[in-house]
């Protein structure tokens, strides 16, 4: 076959991958803007704030707090605070809360009157420090005697356009953020996985390890470090202003690398993407015969590591204080690497679906040996996968959001990659299928394979829904017998400013108050009892207020629904407490932790792949010396997972 059809035919490969992430942007659709005017982009969601969204308080605040849904960067996090005018009075202010990395604090100088009975607006924009995705709205409150405020459901201003995809981007801005993810993303998955598969499958398959796979693997390198430097630059120009700035207008690429926390972390995998990158090929052009396979591939491999360790310090997993959802995505990209990298080195190994350069017989050694890492790889990517889905959206079986849309359609071409593998691996390198034969259908896979990446690129630009969905209240035990039931939902469920909203079964009828009884039981401060608003921008009947919760306090809520005849329809009791990081008491639980029962099926699933291997035992269609690798490979994998998820519990 001619060396230009094998060419040709690898560039349609990736071609079609791109055509789809290149589409990914515009299928998205735009973002949908909050109620009546507030522009609340994805990631980083401004969850709750005091004063709330459309309250009005009896006397002029003496600070602002926003309270967002992830960590937010202090560089390019502010607020401006405007009268009723439009005149403003602050601009650009606030600092992160110590004790909340979350949490933007803009204390109101003693000069700066807030004059009572006028509405004031909170414009805000915030970066995430967990993935470095900007966002931007605002919010309303009034001082005095403002009753317009309480029913101006336009300034909402809490989580309402989750799951969004390429917010607030225009499609150039995100197909370039997704170009540089599957690049950046790509080079490290593959540097990791050519450096494994070239030592346990091509080594005892092939008798050696063709220069070629270093080449391969440095030319990731480099490729995952120029991804690394246009997702700078796409980051640098849609950060906000940076707090105090005086540069120039325009993106600060510079600032931006070393002045925030995605900035520093994208600079490091760029340096050591391109060092390792530059030194493997050079060495394996200089020092191939001298210095062997080992070292070269040794320092790709750790390279690759490298980066999808500092890939998944940037991701959103980043933004929960647990560290199990980091290591769930390292687990979870590392398996992919091997798979996608095998998938990239069985095309390479038959011209991209045309005939093996290899001696006859030769591919029935080696994929044999790399179904034995696609199979244990496949295990972690399934689990790790849904741990992740999990963590992310709160509900895996949920659609309703262009994230999950996305998700649902990754899951879909991995299962049709799987489908097609399951074929390959039964053909165990003999080449039956005909005119659609093993090389094509290895051609098939690596399409499918690169377009899962692509996707999966296209899925990390998104805004999950788990980090800003409201944490559901259990009730608590009552004499009371309630005409319907009444739900409570606390968001942000953490220490400070948190948006109470309260759900009613059926439609009130006019003129229904719903209040809110608050009574501090750690603590002898008396009763507050509030009207709770009404939630326009839900589908069903919500009712909603705010409140400030300190660290360390136990509280007693009771929801009421009275009809403007005085009759009361609804009535439910509950108790709930804090320690300094979140819920302790209250939380309404599922009878099984999910994430529990996957923890549990990691470290299961790898005390038997590991005792399978000591006993000798042998996956099916493969070799023994790949087999047992994988196995106590995957199989420790598995259980130092599921034992650390197991120990910290529920993320949060």
């Amino acid at each position: 076959m001619p060396r230009s059809a094998a060419a040709t035919r690898a560039l349609l490969a990736f071609g079609a991958a791109a055509v789809i992430l290149l589409a990914r942007p515009a299928l998205a659709g735009p973002a949908s803007p909050v109620g009546g005017g507030a522009v609340v982009f994805g990631h980083s969601q401004l969850v709750s704030s005091s004063p709330g969204a459309g309250d009005s308080v009896p006397s002029a605040p003496t600070e602002i707090r926003l309270v967002f849904s992830e960590p937010i960067d202090p560089r390019y996090t502010s607020l401006d605070l405007l009268d009723g005018t439009g005149r403003t009075l602050l601009a650009g202010v606030g600092s992160v809360d110590p004790t909340d990395p979350r949490t933007l604090v803009a204390p109101i100088p003693t000069g700066v009157v807030l004059a009572p009975n006028q509405i004031f607006t909170v414009d805000w924009r915030a970066l995430s420090a967990a993935d470095g995705h900007s966002t931007q709205g605002f919010l309303t409150f009034g001082v005095g005697d403002v009753a317009a405020l309480q029913h101006d459901h336009s300034s909402a201003a809490a989580g309402a356009t989750t799951g969004d995809l390429h917010a607030g981007h225009d499609s150039g801005t995100a197909a370039a953020e997704i170009q540089g993810k599957v690049l950046a993303y790509g080079g490290s998955m593959l540097a990791f996985g050519l450096a494994i598969l070239a030592w346990l499958v091509l080594r005892p398959a092939l008798g050696g390890i063709p220069r070629g796979t270093a080449y391969g693997a440095g030319i990731a390198l480099i490729a995952g470090a120029s991804g690394c430097l246009l997702l700078l630059v796409v980051g640098a120009g849609s950060a906000p202003t940076a707090v105090g700035s005086t540069a120039a207008p325009g993106p600060d690429v510079a600032g931006f690398a070393t002045g925030s926390r995605i900035g520093q972390l994208l600079t490091a995998r760029l340096l050591v993407a391109l060092a390792a990158g530059l030194l493997v090929l050079a060495l394996t052009r200089l020092g191939w015969r001298r210095l062997g396979a080992l070292p070269i591939l040794g320092l790709a491999g750790v390279a690759g590591v490298v980066g999808l360790v500092l890939t998944a310090l940037g991701g959103h997993a980043a933004a929960y204080s647990s560290p199990v959802p980091v290591a769930m995505d390292i687990g979870h990209m590392a398996a992919g690497g091997l798979w996608l990298s095998g998938l990239v080195l069985l095309a390479a190994l038959t011209d991209f679906g045309g005939r093996s350069r290899l001696a006859p017989g030769a591919l029935g050694l080696v994929i044999p040996r790399f179904s034995a890492l696609a199979l244990v790889s496949v295990a972690l990517i399934a689990l790790t996968g849904i741990y992740a889905d999990w963590v992310q959206t709160g509900d895996p079986l949920s659609f309703a959001s262009a994230y999950e849309i996305d998700l649902l359609a990754k899951i879909l071409v991995f299962a049709a990659a799987l489908g097609v593998g399951l074929v390959n691996y039964l053909d165990g390198g003999r080449g039956i299928g005909g005119r659609l034969g093993l090389s094509r259908r290895l051609l098939v896979e690596l399409i499918l394979g690169v377009a899962v990446l692509a996707i999966t690129a296209n899925l990390t630009s998104g805004s999950p829904v788990g980090q800003d969905r409201p944490v559901a209240i259990a009730p608590a035990p009552s004499s009371v017998v309630s005409a319907q039931p009444v739900s409570l939902d606390l968001l942000p469920a953490r220490p400070g400013p948190n948006r109470l909203a309260a759900g009613l079964m059926r439609p009130p009828v006019e003129g229904t108050v719903v209040e809110l009884i608050l009574q501090r039981l750690d603590a002898d401060l008396g009763t507050s009892r509030v009207t709770m608003r009404p939630d326009f921008t839900s589908p069903t009947p919500r009712f909603v207020t705010d409140a400030t919760f300190p660290p360390g306090s136990r509280w007693d809520a009771t929801v009421t629904a009275t009809e403007a005849s005085g009759q009361e329809v609804a009535r439910q009791r509950f108790v709930f407490a804090y320690d300094q990081t979140g819920l302790t008491e209250g939380r309404l639980a599922p009878p099984l932790d999910p994430f529990a029962v996957l923890a549990l099926c990691l470290l299961v699933l790898g005390v038997l792949a590991v005792a399978f291997a000591a006993a000798g035992g042998v996956l099916p269609r493969t070799l023994p010396d790949a087999s047992r690798p994988a196995l106590v490979g995957a199989g420790l994998t598995g259980i130092v997972l599921g034992f650390v998820a197991l120990i910290l519990g529920t993320p949060r």
